[in-house]
């Protein structure tokens, strides 16, 4: 858990230390016109002793300000053996950005009144039962599995990376296992929670939830080349690789799809990123009402036990008197990302990493 942490805390960092940059210098380009120009050189240079420094073989990175893209680029190797660059259109697993993705499905289906995310989740999901320690499973409902105070256990469960099993296999493990907190007490971070709302979308939908996914947010949002391995075609994939470069080859399918297994690039999670910047400042044709994702960006666990973990739905909040910005961050089979939006400003720094650590 603590490497899983400091993983986290560093990743946060850097973002945190991105954007912040770029707001201020950026904000000087009426004066100064070729300051970012000079801004995405001191980047590079970032980047690439950062890859020298941690043995990293190759990242992929974006920058969006308004609506430009000021800047994208791969660095290093997508394919180390047959020396394949790694570029803004290299495809590779996001990781915990996949929740993002999740919630943004719950959160379609409730502006349409098909759910409501202040109900049980078992209202939704019949098959859900689970030991509970006294506790009433109907306090579970989708809002708390959505923010991690369902006091759902963690991914620890037998068979959570299966090849063989659907994301619908997973209620029948969860019988005769125990919540590990009472719900609503206290934040409690559930791989175990997201992959039981991809199942409520197929459930509610009756869409698979990778196709749902596929029909309702990426196509919509030109995300041409996204999707989830072995469900649809994806193409320029990297390959992902130890500190010391040794190749490990990709996990075809996962249980744990809903939690951390979309597969997007650069490119793709720019379009992303700019289609939730102009819904939220007032877009109406887009893949959700901007009230709704205005909902998603707030702050939704003000009440239950937590430190510096502030959460929307399916991302992670930073605020203060002035400014705030969503974040999540992904670590699956070896590779890391970053998406991190300042929706007011218009911003969004984007990093993808083939290389563990």
């Amino acid at each position: 858990m603590t490497e899983i942490v400091l993983k986290y805390i560093e990743m946060r960092t850097l973002l945190i230390i991105i954007a912040c940059t770029l707001t201020f210098n950026l904000n000087a380009q009426n004066t100064q016109s070729n300051k970012a120009e000079e801004l995405i050189g001191e980047y590079k240079k970032f980047i690439e002793n950062k890859m020298a420094e941690d043995k990293l073989v190759g990242i992929s990175a974006g920058i969006i300000y308004y609506d430009s893209i000021v800047w994208k680029q791969g660095f290093g190797f997508a394919d180390m053996e047959n020396e394949i660059p790694m570029t803004s259109a290299t495809n590779l697993c996001i990781g915990s950005i996949t929740k993002s993705f999740t919630a943004l499905g719950i959160m379609q289906l409730h502006e349409k009144h098909l759910l409501d995310i202040k109900n049980p989740l078992v209202e939704y999901l019949p098959e859900f039962s689970i030991q509970s320690r006294g506790a009433d499973i109907r306090n579970i409902d989708l809002k708390s599995v959505l923010i991690h105070s369902s006091g759902l256990p963690k991914e620890f469960l037998l068979n959570a990376d299966s090849e063989t099993e659907k994301y619908t296999d997973l209620v029948k493990y969860l019988k005769d296992e125990y919540l590990g907190y009472p719900p609503n007490f206290e934040f409690h971070y559930s791989n175990i929670g997201y992959n039981l709302l991809a199942h409520v979308i197929y459930n509610i939908s009756k869409q698979d939830y990778p196709n749902y996914i596929k029909n309702k947010i990426l196509a919509p949002s030109g995300m041409i080349n996204s999707g989830f391995y072995n469900y649809q075609s994806l193409s320029k994939m990297s390959r992902t690789y130890t500190t010391e470069g040794d190749y490990y080859p990709l996990m075809e399918k996962s249980r744990n799809i809903a939690a951390g297994g979309m597969y997007s690039n650069v490119d793709d999670l720019i379009l992303f990123a700019k289609e939730l910047i102009a819904i939220y400042h007032g877009k109406q044709s887009g893949i959700i009402k901007p009230e709704t994702l205005k909902e998603i960006f707030s702050v939704q666990n003000d009440e239950i036990r937590i430190e510096d973990y502030k959460t929307g739905f399916g991302w992670f909040i930073y605020e203060n008197d002035s400014n705030f910005a969503v974040q999540n961050t992904g670590s699956t089979h070896l590779s890391n990302a970053g998406l991190w939006i300042l929706p007011e400003q218009k911003m969004a720094a984007i990093f993808l990493i083939n290389t563990v650590g």
